[in-house]
């Protein structure tokens, strides 16, 4: 037992000379001021590595459960004793080893400050001996942003997060994504949003005037019955649309194009008088609805039971108009239009609300009462006008413009009320009720396209270097995510991502189509230059070579003039101002030939024709190269004929005819016409 003990001390008094040793080295490696940090944490690890170690040693005389390993080994108390002084003595020693360690660290660290002091003073030193004042030619990144910077502080922070893509990437990282039924449950607060504000926007009274209107501008033929029922379609084409658009072109499917299009005429015709059938319903119906609002009000007067009787019959008038509206199953863009013009009704009454009260605080008096002086004001009773006068304080003058403003703003009340057909009040409030409806329904879509806006960029990745940048297939992807929003139906079971990939596709695919080429290709004309690539690479990879255009027509079973003229509607436009070189210093279009220019031989040969042409005219009379200049248009805008020449010169045409022929014998004679007898070989 002894033995034991004895081998536990020396183990113990082992470990703690290693302990001294490594707390030496460590205190040693902390006296460099620069890496006093990386110490500490080297010190940390040393103390971990040990612990580990010391679990190792204790592993060779405990199992795994604890117990000792070999049962003749037991301690008595005098080994207990033995190890407990053993510990005590460890402990002190460990406790000195520490506060020496701590004090060296903290003389090592008032040793680097003293440094960092020396350096600084240093550096403001170098800094002013460069500037000759106090803001430094050098910044180091301590020292902040400098104070001319302060107002753009953010643009000098920026540095790489001002990439666009990143910080829009950034931003898009910080929205979580949604779960199956957290979709559901954005879905469900959509849905219930459109619904109360579709409630609200039919219980309207201009919702009924609104339908009357729409019939009598389809019977005007002002609106397509198309444009009431069915969305704008705006999927991708077929791929046989192609096909069709061969078969205009060679003319054979000409007259059946023309059939179709006669009898889908006479078909909407039909369907435009059957719906202009249903308006007298409408119109009916909206009669009623001025007849109970006139006499609601009028009950309202009065009070009591009779008043509420009216209330009920208007409210019940209401309900009939909103179901009646919504079994003609206008689309939802209708629906947003009669939603929209009553936004428009809510705030033309606003308007008119704040300049009634402008005016009625310019009398010091509220709308009601100026409404109630509105008709002896402009009475051409003297006595009641003398009334209101000496009521509001007012000159005559005065009182008549007063007057002639409530006049105005008295015949606007008449006509929003024949629109509004509701107290002001109660049409306030529904309307509020309208507005927080479509905003619930807009969070709810705002949160569910935020949460997407990762698949948009995932597709996106895919149509790069196609011909719109990054950012620009990523915000086209966003227009087709909002669409699919729109559109979501969460009844039918399917996960949002995988109803919304297609409309992201299809937005995408359509911007490249519409804006990634100079010249704008049709939708089904670049399906057909895809698949004519996608033959090509397939013929090269067979043949080893270049297909020509009718192996190609072959292999497509189409003719070899509509490959031909795919090929040439594929090649893609260059511009002449492209750089050539590897020094970039000259341009495409330095190296095409312009046919239109003339060569500096043919300008050097035309001006010496033109100099020797001058000198040998002017050795002939001034009226004889006056007549060869008119007669032949040199240095005229054209030639002339006999008779106007002869008009210039006030004499007959034989007489210009002579002149003209002697000036040529002239010319031809050898001393004059050897100088011009060069240009003609």
């Amino acid at each position: 037992m002894k033995k034991t003990s004895s081998l536990k001390k020396s183990n113990k008094t082992a470990s703690s000379k290693d302990k001294k040793t490594r707390n030496s080295s460590k205190t040693g490696s902390t006296r460099s001021a620069k890496k006093t940090t990386a110490s500490r944490n080297q010190k940390t690890e040393d103390n971990l590595a040990l612990d580990e170690a010391e679990d190792l040693d204790e592993g060779e005389f405990f199992d795994d459960e604890g117990e000792f390993a070999d049962e003749d080994l037991e301690l008595d108390d005098s080994d207990v004793e033995e190890e407990r002084d053993a510990e005590e003595e460890e402990e002190d020693l460990d406790q000195d080893d520490q506060e020496s360690d701590e004090e060296e660290e903290q003389e090592d660290e008032d040793d680097e400050e003293d440094d960092d002091d020396e350096e600084d003073e240093e550096y403001e030193r170098r800094k002013k001996r460069k500037r000759g004042g106090d803001e430094p030619l050098l910044r180091r990144p301590e020292d902040g942003v400098p104070a001319r910077y302060a107002s753009e502080g953010d643009e000098y922070n920026l540095g790489k997060g001002a990439d666009p893509v990143r910080m829009y990437l950034r931003e898009m990282g910080n929205v979580s994504l949604l779960t199956r039924e957290g979709e559901v449950e954005i879905a469900k607060r959509i849905e219930e949003g459109q619904l109360s504000a579709l409630s609200e926007t039919l219980s309207q009274p201009y919702a009924l005037f609104y339908t009357v209107e729409l019939f009598q501008r389809v019977k005007d033929e002002e609106v397509r019955l198309r444009d009431l029922f069915v969305e704008e379609d705006t999927e991708e084409p077929e791929e046989d649309a192609d096909d069709e658009t061969d078969q205009s072109e060679d003319g054979s499917g000409d007259q059946t194009a023309e059939e179709k299009k006669s009898a889908l005429d006479e078909e909407e015709e039909r369907q435009r008088k059957e719906f202009v059938k249903k308006a007298p319903p409408f119109k009916k119906a909206l009669k009623d609805t001025e007849v109970l609002y006139e006499a609601l009000v009028k009950a309202r007067k009065k009070g009591g039971k009779t008043f509420a009787d009216a209330e009920k019959k208007y409210q019940r008038q209401l309900e009939r108009n909103s179901t009646r509206i919504q079994n003609l199953n206008l689309s939802a863009k209708q629906y947003a239009a009669m939603a929209q013009q009553i936004k428009e009704l809510h705030t033309e009454y606003l308007r008119f609300d704040r300049e009634v009260e402008s005016l009625a605080s310019s009398v010091e008096r509220d709308s009601e009462e100026l409404f109630d002086g509105v008709k002896e004001l402009t009475s051409e009773d003297q006595l009641a006008f003398k009334r209101v006068c000496r009521r509001f304080k007012l000159k005559a003058q005065e009182a008549r413009v007063l007057g002639e403003k409530m006049n105005v703003l008295d015949e606007k009340r008449m006509k929003l009320s024949e629109r509004m057909l509701m107290e002001p009040s109660e049409f306030k409030l529904r309307v509020r009720t309208l507005k927080d409806a479509d905003e619930r329904a807009y969070i709810a879509k705002q949160e569910l396209v935020e949460a997407n806006l990762r698949l948009v960029v995932s597709i996106a990745k895919k149509y790069t270097n196609r011909g719109l940048q990054f950012l620009d297939l990523i915000q086209e992807g966003n227009i087709g995510l909002m669409k699919a929003v729109d559109k979501f139906e969460y009844q039918r079971g399917y996960k949002f991502s995988t109803y919304a990939t297609w409309w992201i596709r299809q937005a995408i695919t359509r911007a490249i189509a519409d804006q990634a080429r100079i010249i704008r290709i049709p939708v089904h004309m670049i399906e057909t230059i895809n698949k004519l690539v996608r033959t090509s690479r397939s013929l090269v990879q067979e043949l080893g070579r270049e297909p020509t255009p009718e192996e190609i027509a072959q292999r497509m079973e189409i003719p070899v003039d509509k490959v031909r003229k795919v090929l040439k509607i594929a090649k893609e436009p260059i511009s002449l101002e492209t750089p050539i070189g590897e020094e970039e210093d000259s341009h495409l279009g330095d190296f095409i030939e312009d046919k239109r220019a003339v060569s500096p031989a043919n300008a050097v040969v035309n001006m010496n024709l033109h100099e020797q042409t001058r000198r040998v005219l002017a050795t002939l009379t001034p009226r004889e190269e006056k007549v060869l200049r008119m007669r032949f248009g040199i240095g005229e805008k054209s030639d002339h004929t006999l008779e106007e020449v002869g008009q210039n010169f006030d004499v007959t045409r034989e007489r210009i005819r002579q002149i003209e022929a002697k000036a040529l014998r002239k010319l031809r004679h050898p001393s004059r016409s050897k100088r011009l007898r060069g240009f003609v070989e």
